[in-house]
C-alpha cells in the first residue's frame, strides 16, 4: 500500500501544472530531471555528429509520435494515417514497439493483413488493437524497430512503414516526423521526466515535419489561437500545425457472448435496442492513459454513466477484477469499455449484460484534405533519406 501511495504521489507531481511545489519529493524529481535532460541532450548530440548512427530502411518511413509521456492519441492517429496512405495508393505496414508484450524483445508479426496472429499478452495492447481496425495492412512488433522493419520489408514489401510511438527512437531513420500534442496539456508543466511529462527538451520539436494537436474539440477559438502561437515558436520555419478531433463511436456491442453489432462490418446498423440503452444507466471501466476522456466520450454519445471504474494504463485484468465489475453492474442495464480494453478481455468477460465497446476516430474537419495532401506531398517528394 505504501508503494502504491508513493507512486501515486509521484504521478501527481509529474502531471501537475503548477511549478510552485517545493516539497522534498518535487525537488528530488526536479534534480533527477536535470540529470535526465543532460543524458538526453548528450545522446542527441552523439547522433548529430554521427558517433551514434541511425539505421536506414529501403522504403519511406513515417513516425507517429509525441514529445510527452502519456496518451496523445497515437494509436487512432496511426490507424487513420495508415488508411489514408493506402487510399493515396501506397502499400504500407505498421511497426510498434509492442509495449509490455512478451514477444516484444524477439519481435514478430502480429497481423499479416488478414489474420491476427498474436494475443495482447504476446504483442501488447496497441498492436492488436491496430490490427483489429486495419484491413489488409500488416502489423509487426519489436523493440528493435530496424530489425522489425527489415522483417516487414522481406515479408510484405511495403512502400511505406509507419512507426507507432517513435519520435524519440532516432536509432531508425525516418522521412517524415509527425508529432502529436494533447490540446489540454501539450507540454505538461514544461519539465522533463520525472518532474514533468516531457520525454525530450522542447527544442526537439524542430525535428517535426508537422505537428498535430489532438482533442482540440474542447478548446475555444481564443484558446486555439493561443495554443498555436505557443507551439509555433518551438518549430522550424513553415512547419504546419493541424488541429484534430477525437470522435467517439460505438465499435461493437456484445450480448450473451455474441457480437450483435460490429461497426467495421456494417457502419449503419444501429438497432433500436442500442438507441434505447443510451437512455439507461451504465457502468463503465477503462485502463487507458486518460480514463476521464473515455468518460467524456460516453457522455458525448448520450450514455448515463452511473458507475465508473478506472484502472492504470495497459492494465491486465484478472479474474477477480472482472468478477467485481460484473457484481457492481447488477442493478445496471449495460457495461461499457474501450476497444483497447476489450482486446484484452478475450473470453474472460462472462457477464450477461450488454457490453458496449467504444472506439474513437480521428477527424481533421475542414482541414482533412489539406492534411492528406501534405502526406502525399511529403511522400511524393521524398528522395533518399535524411537524419533526424
Amino acid at each position: 500500500m505504501k508503494i502504491f501511495l508513493f507512486k501515486k504521489k509521484i504521478e501527481e507531481i509529474l502531471k501537475a501544472n503548477k511549478n510552485n511545489d517545493f516539497s522534498f519529493l518535487a525537488i528530488l524529481l526536479y534534480l533527477l530531471s536535470l540529470v535526465y535532460g543532460l543524458i538526453i541532450k548528450f545522446r542527441l548530440f552523439l547522433f548529430r555528429i554521427n558517433i551514434l548512427k541511425s539505421n536506414k530502411l529501403n522504403c519511406n518511413v513515417i513516425s507517429v509520435g509525441n514529445i510527452t509521456a502519456g496518451g496523445t492519441g497515437k494509436t487512432p492517429m496511426t490507424i487513420y494515417i495508415s488508411e489514408q496512405i493506402t487510399k493515396i495508393g501506397y502499400k504500407c505496414s505498421v511497426i510498434s514497439r509492442g509495449y509490455k508484450g512478451k514477444e516484444s524483445n524477439k519481435g514478430g508479426v502480429v497481423c499479416d493483413g488478414k489474420n491476427i496472429l498474436m494475443t495482447p499478452e504476446m504483442a501488447g495492447d496497441e498492436p492488436v488493437l491496430i490490427s483489429e481496425h486495419l484491413k489488409n495492412i500488416p502489423v509487426v512488433i519489436g523493440q528493435n524497430r530496424f530489425e522489425s522493419g527489415k522483417l516487414s520489408l522481406n515479408l510484405f514489401k511495403p512502400d511505406v512503414i509507419i512507426l507507432d510511438d517513435a519520435f524519440s527512437h532516432i536509432q531508425l531513420n525516418r522521412n517524415i516526423n509527425l508529432v502529436l500534442l494533447d490540446a489540454s496539456h501539450p507540454f505538461g508543466n514544461n519539465h522533463l521526466l520525472p518532474r514533468g511529462i516531457l520525454r525530450e527538451p522542447l527544442s526537439s520539436l524542430k525535428r517535426a515535419d508537422a505537428v498535430i494537436i489532438t482533442r482540440s474539440q474542447y478548446l475555444t477559438d481564443t484558446e486555439k489561437t493561443h495554443l498555436l502561437e505557443k507551439v509555433q515558436k518551438y518549430l522550424s520555419t513553415n512547419v504546419p500545425i493541424f488541429l484534430s478531433k477525437h470522435t467517439p463511436y460505438i465499435y461493437k456491442i456484445i450480448k450473451n457472448a455474441e457480437t450483435i453489432f460490429n461497426h467495421r462490418i456494417n457502419q449503419n446498423c444501429l438497432t433500436n435496442e442500442i438507441e434505447l440503452i443510451k437512455n439507461k444507466e451504465i457502468l463503465a471501466f477503462s485502463g487507458i492513459a486518460k480514463n476521464n476522456e473515455f468518460k467524456k466520450s460516453l457522455e458525448y454519445l448520450g450514455f448515463k454513466v452511473k458507475k465508473f471504474k478506472d484502472f492504470p494504463d495497459h492494465y491486465r485484468y484478472n479474474k477477480q477484477d472482472l468478477e467485481d465489475i460484473i457484481k457492481e453492474s447488477n442493478d445496471i442495464e449495460a457495461i461499457a469499455t474501450t476497444d483497447k480494453d476489450y482486446v484484452k478481455l478475450d473470453k474472460k468477460f462472462n457477464s450477461k449484460k450488454m457490453l458496449i465497446v467504444i472506439s474513437v476516430k480521428i477527424s481533421f474537419g475542414r482541414y482533412e484534405e489539406k492534411f492528406n495532401n501534405l502526406l502525399k506531398q511529403l511522400l511524393d517528394n521524398t528522395n533518399g533519406f535524411f537524419m533526424v
